[in-house]
């Protein structure tokens, strides 16, 4: 899950990338990584295979952080405005345009010489929830029904509760998922907790042999020598 959407909802969908820093096991997608300003690019004299890598914010320095972010609301409110204008485009534009094509012209001279990626031959089936176009139409379709979005997120007295219950009715309501799944992580744990028993079990039952064995040894040992 990405751990820097602005809508919850949202931050399982898509394809999300991982902290660059040695073992850090925090994800996020580029596009809220670049909105955060933890996109970074290696200098030019460094030959590395990839040469674009990102920090999350524990890692990432804060200052470089922060001019980036700074600069990126500055394009995005520049975009918005010049929206709504009809001019023609300006120097600062051409500008803009001549060193995003010259950072397109590099990135793709880079991904030449990387081996081509793997990709499938055939369509394999995905979880709904990974489409971000899918998860906007069903929020839609939720508003124009007068449904609330937000019902999914319940409080701790909620979840605790649940544990509780044991009949509750099937039905596509935030009791009811919560206990379905809880009721998974249960099993899971019920079904790991068993396995360990029994793994337990075959151990004591290999000792009760071995002390068995060694009994009638010592017992016969005895009824020769008496």
């Amino acid at each position: 899950a990405c751990g820097l959407c602005e809508d919850e909802r949202f931050s399982r969908t898509g394809v999300s990338i991982s902290c660059d820093a040695g073992m850090c096991r925090n994800y996020f997608h580029v596009t809220c990584a670049q909105r955060e300003g933890l996109l970074s690019e290696a200098s030019t004299e460094e030959s590395i295979a990839d040469p674009f890598f990102a920090y999350c914010k524990l890692h990432g320095d804060k200052n470089i952080a922060r001019s980036k972010r700074c600069n990126w609301l500055a394009l995005q409110s520049q975009a918005k405005d010049k929206r709504h204008e009809d001019k023609p485009p300006s120097d600062e534009k051409a500008r803009v345009e001549r060193k995003l094509a010259w950072h397109r012209e590099k990135y793709l001279a880079t991904k030449a010489k990387k081996p081509p990626a793997w990709v499938p031959t055939q369509k394999m089936p995905r979880l709904l929830t990974t489409s971000p176009a899918a998860c906007k139409k069903l929020l839609k379709k939720a508003e124009m029904l007068g449904m609330s979005p937000q019902t999914y997120l319940t409080n701790s007295d909620t979840m605790v509760n649940i544990r509780k219950k044991w009949h509750i009715q099937p039905a596509f309501s935030v009791e009811f998922i919560s206990y379905y799944l809880d009721r998974n992580n249960r099993m899971v744990s019920m079904q790991r907790h068993l396995d360990e028993l029994l793994q337990q079990n075959s151990k004591l039952q290999e000792e009760e042999q071995n002390v068995r064995q060694k009994y009638e040894q010592v017992f016969i040992i005895n009824v020769y020598k008496y």
